[in-house]
């Protein structure tokens, strides 16, 4: 689907949303997925068990050339892990990621991006 800008999706997407929330989609290599629209739904299929997140399954969905031989040949991360495996990595490292500790760094994200917005202006 053609993009008029990369910060927002195609409006072809309002349409499905509007009209069929769950369709099928041909990806890069000609596979065809599901694609799903609407927020309630995704919400359900990120919650179903049936549905997993391990790349190196038969018939999971590639964004690109070369992925599933990546996946085959690289220890995965914990966001390519299903439960109860990916629970029990996201345990350890759930208490930096509170809302607490994102302000915490705030001054210093801030920082760190005024000075570059600042580099790129003097680029200009």
């Amino acid at each position: 689907m053609p993009r008029s800008s990369p910060l927002r999706p195609p409006p072809d997407y309002a349409k499905l949303r509007k009209d069929r929330a769950v369709s099928k989609a041909k990806i890069w290599d000609g596979s065809l997925v599901w694609l799903v629209t609407r927020h309630s739904d995704v919400q359900k299929v990120l919650k179903d068990p049936r549905f997993s997140k391990v790349r190196t399954l038969p018939g999971f969905p590639e964004t690109g050339p070369g992925g599933k031989a990546a996946a085959r040949e690289t220890k995965p991360t914990f966001v390519d892990m299903d439960p109860p495996e990916h629970t029990r990595y996201r345990g350890m490292i759930e208490q930096d990621f509170t809302f607490e500790k994102a302000e915490s760094m705030r001054p210093n994200i801030q920082q760190i991006v005024d000075n570059l917005l600042n580099e790129m202006q003097a680029r200009q």
